[in-house]
């Protein structure tokens, strides 16, 4: 299994966060994990650096998303207090994680079949 500690130490330095921010997105990175480990070609690629990159990417496009769509105000004044969100780091957290992707092309299985419907 991809060592939690060391895609947590990637996505740290992806949010610039501390310690005890990073824990609040223990389920992005579980997420992330359980979704790239299937892909390896080779288990023992599970902490290969760019696979640890990948997760934390993946995890960070996810945060990225969800704070992006969680209400919808990026902005609002309020007498002389005013409040602005910066919400340009979405296509920045997707491109991101489609580098890393591509990075990653010769330890993942990119031809796998998923039967979705008829």
């Amino acid at each position: 299994m991809t060592d939690y500690s060391l895609v947590k130490e990637q996505l740290k330095s992806l949010l610039q966060c501390d310690d005890s921010q990073v824990e609040e997105y223990e389920t992005y990175i579980s997420n992330a994990v359980s979704c790239i480990e299937p892909l390896l070609k080779k288990p023992e690629d599970e902490n290969d650096g760019r696979v640890v990159f990948l997760c934390a990417a993946k995890a960070y496009y996810q945060i990225n998303m969800t704070n992006s769509s969680n209400d919808g105000v990026t902005s609002f004044k309020a007498g002389d207090v005013s409040f602005e969100r910066d919400i340009s780091a979405l296509p920045n957290a997707k491109e991101l994680y489609k580098t890393a992707l591509n990075d990653c092309a010769t330890v993942l299985n990119t031809d796998v079949f998923v039967f979705r419907t008829v």
